[in-house]
């Protein structure tokens, strides 16, 4: 990873402040929330590639994230490709991170307290299990929105 963004910070501080997992992603950028019918699509590509079912809501956030970014290149959802790129770059980052993006199965996984432990240091705040989920989704998303910016700037 790259230096921690700020939006990571404010997503784990919203978290523990008793925001659910996607609401401290979301509202660390300002980002919308998709509407359903767009979630559901990208849930299908997800579960069709990557998952089975139930999404975790840190995920959730991070797609919401990177939907605003690229909502503005598509007229209609038809024309939203689900594979966009900066989708498969957080899912891959994500599952690369974690093993997984459903949220059962990353409740029921062990976290070394020592990961807690510097994740605590890192954002100078108290953490519970869930936040390594909400920072990790809210860093790959800066890095990817960094990554894509500067291309776009070429």
């Amino acid at each position: 990873m790259i230096l921690q963004s700020k939006q990571a910070q404010e997503a784990v501080r919203l978290f523990n402040e008793g925001y659910h997992c996607s609401q401290a992603v979301n509202m660390a950028y300002g980002a919308s929330q998709m509407d359903a019918e767009k979630f559901n699509l990208l849930c299908t590509h997800i579960e069709n590639k990557y998952s089975s079912g139930n999404i975790c809501g840190a995920v959730k956030g991070g797609l919401d994230v990177l939907y605003n970014y690229v909502k503005d290149k598509f007229d209609t959802i038809e024309k939203l490709p689900c594979s966009h790129v900066v989708f498969d770059k957080f899912f891959d980052a994500f599952l690369n991170y974690q093993g997984s993006l459903n949220c059962n199965e990353l409740s029921s996984k062990f976290i070394d307290r020592n990961e807690l432990r510097e994740l605590s240091i890192t954002t100078g705040q108290r953490v519970r299990k869930c936040s390594v989920f909400v920072y990790f989704s809210a860093q790959i998303a800066s890095e990817i929105l960094l990554e894509e910016k500067a291309l776009s700037s070429r």
